[in-house]
């Protein structure tokens, strides 16, 4: 497993957890409507409080989802932050900003007050030291139970 694997799946995770969220923010708005004043579904047509239990099942769903995937976020925030320890600031900044947070190049460089073309050059440079890093430094950079887990995946 390379630097770059290890960061990209960093972003991958944060991306996940995004939508996770996202996703029960809906499920949320949707269950606005869920809660009636009906009788209980009388007539067989499902009523309310199987509307409520199927939301319920499915925001708990989304929940252990969420939860799996922010653990696997933070130990790639782990790793990615000990695989960029030693770059000058920019790249370092950008890299994290990148992969970490989920943010692309116009909001970093708004962020860090830079242009998009230095962040860019950043990220360029950033990634062409990521992959100098040799495969087991990088592995080694992820918390056992991941190294564990994404072995079990290949």
């Amino acid at each position: 497993m390379t630097a770059m694997d290890v960061m990209a799946a960093c972003r991958r995770a944060c991306q996940a957890c995004a939508r996770l969220e996202s996703m029960i923010d809906d499920l949320d708005d949707c269950a606005t409507g869920v809660g009636g004043t009906g009788g209980g579904g009388t007539g067989g047509g499902g009523g309310a409080g199987d509307r409520m239990a199927a939301y319920m099942a499915r925001k708990d769903e989304l929940a252990r989802r969420l939860k799996a995937e922010e653990r696997w976020l933070a130990a790639g925030r782990q790793a990615v932050i000990l695989l960029t320890a030693n770059l000058p600031e920019l790249p370092r900044k950008c890299l994290r900003a990148f992969y970490c947070y989920g943010e692309n190049a116009p909001e970093i460089a708004q962020d860090e007050h830079y242009s998009a073309s230095s962040v860019y050059k950043a990220l360029a440079a950033g990634r062409a030291a990521m992959r100098m890093i040799p495969d087991k430094d990088a592995e080694e950079a992820l918390p056992v139970f991941v190294r564990r887990e994404w072995r079990d995946e290949e």
